[in-house]
C-alpha cells in the first residue's frame, strides 16, 4: 500500500510540475553548499527523520510524512554530491529538510539530557549553523525572486 501511495504522490507532483511549466510560473530554488561535517549532520538528520516518517505512516499518519518519505531519499543523494558544488533544492525539499533538522535537534536535546553526548552534541552544534545557512538561502532565493518579478519581462 505504501508503494501505491508513493506512486500516486509522485504522479501528482509530476502533473503539478508540468502544469507550472505550462503556465510559465516561476519556481523558487534554494542554493545550498555544506562542508563535510555539515553534510554528515544533515545526513544524520535526514536518516533519523525518514525513520520517523516511516514509523508515523505505519501508525496511520499521512501528512506530511508520506510526502517527506518520498522527498528525503533523492534529497539525501543530491546533498551527498561533491562538497564544493552548490545543490539547488525546491520548496518541498526545503520543507522536508527543515522538518528533518527540527525533529533531529529535538532528539539530540533529549539524548544529551540523558547523558548520551558524543555525536549528538556535535550534530546539535552543526545543525544550528546549518539552520542559519538555510535561513540565508531562503532570504537569497526570495530576493532573487523579487528581483525577477520587479524586472520587466522583455518580449521576444
Amino acid at each position: 500500500m505504501e508503494r501505491e501511495i508513493k506512486r500516486a504522490f509522485l504522479a501528482y507532483m509530476a502533473r503539478e510540475a508540468e502544469e507550472a511549466a505550462r503556465r510559465n510560473e516561476m519556481q523558487l530554488f534554494y542554493g545550498l553548499t555544506f562542508d563535510d561535517g555539515q553534510k554528515e549532520s544533515v545526513k544524520n538528520a535526514l536518516t533519523h527523520y525518514l525513520d520517523v516518517c516511516r514509523r508515523e505512516i505505519m501508525n496511520g499518519a499521512t501528512v506530511p510524512f508520506i510526502a517527506h518519505s518520498v522527498t528525503i531519499p533523492p534529497l539525501r543523494a543530491k546533498l551527498a554530491k561533491d562538497r564544493h558544488a552548490c545543490a539547488y533544492i525546491d520548496i518541498s525539499e526545503m520543507t522536508a529538510l527543515e522538518d528533518a533538522i527540527s525533529s533531529y535537534l529535538e532528539t539530540c536535546e533529549h539524548r544529551i539530557a540523558k547523558g548520551q553526548v558524543g555525536l549528538f552534541i556535535v550534530d546539535r552544534s552543526t545543525l544550528k549553523v546549518v539552520t542559519e545557512l538555510l535561513h540565508e538561502a531562503v532570504d537569497q532565493a526570495f530576493a532573487e525572486l523579487m528581483a525577477r518579478v520587479e524586472r520587466p519581462n522583455p518580449d521576444p
